[in-house]
């Protein structure tokens, strides 16, 4: 499991978390503050998390999330 980066809110984190779901990739969101962390389980999918990550950074509000 790694973590693929950090998000202000819990909600935040739980609804990109959400999103990578719907794409198969496994993962949870752990608390660290003062921030919320996103964790993906299979090394397989890590690139392509921390793309949408930074995706989502950029555009938290566009419709593909």
């Amino acid at each position: 499991m790694r973590m693929i980066g950090t998000i202000d809110r819990q909600e935040r984190a739980q609804f990109f978390l959400g999103y990578l779901q719907t794409l198969g990739i496994g993962g949870e969101v752990r608390e660290s503050l003062p921030a919320w962390s996103v964790w993906v389980y299979s090394e397989d999918d890590l690139q392509r998390a921390k793309d949408e990550f930074m995706a989502y950074l950029k555009a938290p509000d566009a419709l593909r999330f």
